[in-house]
């Protein structure tokens, strides 16, 4: 509690601030895929193989056999999933082989998988069920692959599968002694991968980050103002996430929003919409800058450099708090904040351009 979580992947020197939805990693034994838990089919785990992510020797090798033309995987059943998308994730490093395939059965449609290049750190290809994959460099060779399901129809024993693959397919000859490196399994209700949540042999729960600060009035402009966000999105760029000012309520804010694909800058005075400005159609796993500058009748939404809108019509709320949210404590933001700054006087629409320029 009151500790925040930083996230410096991918090398960076300056960290991003971490806001997560409460998620349950369903992967149990996520780290030992050796456990009986974790069926071996045509193949064979080695534990404790190399270093993983974690820089601990705990990763394990999943071994292919000699069997000819067929599939060499590891398979977690008994799953329980409700009808929803789900995320499935493993970090994984080439050894001898150097692709490999997710899957998730029985309760998905067929055709939820996709399979990864460990060399290339690349998608090879999407099953026709699947929404979507990613893989993700993580350092030292490995890759966090992951793969968001269509929706599941609920049912108690999911399958989640872990296969070695030749030539962008599942199926081939083994030789007996080739594999990969395997660490970090899981799998969570939701439209994209969390980070990680270690488990042993019961599903385990991290709850949801909240961010806030009361008490600020005299750090917020009640006359006019700006607010600027550096924000990377999630793969879920649907759902409504703000970030903003307020008085504790949801009737009188300064809000900078991603939702319904969008950016979008809200002001409100009495529950009354006072700006209401949106951007064009955005990317998810993407940065973004933004500022909305707000001034009686003098309203104007830059992103990445560029104008977005302006309204000349309007009042400014009298401010009491900065939030990760709607500005009530509902609709919590969630994603990486890279930046986040609040101006007393609302900048030259140059100075809005020079700041959020990419």
């Amino acid at each position: 509690a009151n500790t925040p979580r930083l996230d410096y992947s991918g090398g960076a020197t300056c960290p991003k601030l971490l806001l997560e939805p409460q998620r349950v990693n369903l992967a149990l034994w996520s780290e030992s895929f050796d456990n009986a838990e974790w069926t071996k089919t045509r193949a064979s785990v080695t534990a404790n193989a190399a270093t993983s992510p974690d820089g601990y020797t705990n990763a394990d090798k999943l071994v292919e056999d000699t069997t000819a033309s067929s599939t060499h995987f590891l398979q977690l059943d008994f799953i329980t999933v409700t009808a929803t998308n789900y995320t499935a994730t493993i970090y994984a490093k080439a050894a001898e082989r150097s692709q490999v395939r997710i899957l998730l059965t029985n309760y998905w449609a067929s055709g939820n998988d996709a399979i990864y290049d460990l060399s290339a750190g690349t998608v090879l290809s999407v099953g026709v069920s699947a929404v979507s994959a990613s893989i993700t460099d993580v350092g030292n060779g490995w890759y966090r692959c992951a793969l968001v399901s269509g929706t599941a129809a609920a049912g108690p024993n999911g399958k989640f599968d872990v296969t070695t693959a030749v030539a962008g397919s599942a199926s081939y000859t083994g030789d007996g002694t080739s594999g990969i490196l395997i660490y970090g399994a899981q799998l969570e209700a939701g439209a994209y991968a969390t980070s990680y949540i270690p488990t042993l042999a019961a599903a385990t729960t991290r709850g949801a980050d909240s961010c806030l600060k009361t008490g600020i009035s005299s750090l917020i402009g009640q006359s006019e103002g700006t607010l600027f966000l550096e924000i990377t999105t999630t793969n879920d760029i649907t759902t409504i996430v703000p970030i903003g000012i307020s008085d504790g309520t949801g009737s009188n804010r300064v809000i900078l929003y991603v939702g319904s694909g969008i950016l979008n800058a809200l002001v409100t005075v009495s529950g009354v919409a006072q700006a209401t400005i949106s951007s064009s159609s955005i990317s998810a796993n993407t940065s973004y800058k933004m500022a909305i500058a707000y001034k009686a009748n003098d309203f104007a939404f830059y992103v990445n450099g560029a104008l977005v809108g302006t309204d000349t019509s309007g009042t400014v709320p009298a401010c009491s708090k900065f939030n990760y949210d709607n500005g009530s404590g509902s609709a919590p933001f969630y994603g990486l904040n890279n930046q986040a700054l609040l101006f007393t006087t609302r900048l030259p629409n140059a100075s809005l351009a020079e700041l959020t320029t990419i």
